[in-house]
């Protein structure tokens, strides 16, 4: 949402469903985000478990994807290219994030100080086959 933001772009708060990360949550949001008056025609899920629920409520309410509604995940977790369909997702430097991470420590460590904030990273998209172009 910051990103979105930062490039002038305005979020509805009624399109911002959140949840615990779990499948679970990834279904109810997507049936919150489904049953509203002019639902959306993609859906960002913050990790790919809770995509994978969205991906099957969609399917519960009859919904084709990527025909009725793009869906991208957020992880790359093994299961995602397994799934029908092949979920497009975000895949994180885990290696790096990890990496960074244990640098900060050690810096800590050393009583050396850490300054609070955010580190960006780059990241891939996988297109896979739950997204399309709109027409």
């Amino acid at each position: 949402v910051q990103a979105l933001r930062r490039c002038g772009i305005m979020v509805d708060p009624q399109y911002i469903a959140r949840g615990d990360f779990t499948f679970e949550a990834g279904s109810k949001a997507m049936q919150q985000l489904l049953d509203l008056p002019q639902p959306p025609t993609a859906v960002f899920c913050h990790s790919d478990v809770m995509a994978l629920g969205a991906l099957s409520q969609a399917k519960r309410q009859g919904l084709k994807v990527p025909e009725d509604l793009s869906i991208i995940g957020f992880d790359n977790i093994d299961l995602t290219q397994f799934c029908d369909p092949p979920l497009t997702t975000i895949a994180q430097p885990r290696y790096e994030i990890g990496r960074e991470a244990m640098l900060l420590l050690l810096d800590q460590m050393q009583g050396q100080h850490v300054g609070s904030g955010s580190r960006l990273m780059d990241c891939e998209l996988i297109i896979r086959g739950s997204t399309r172009a709109l027409p």
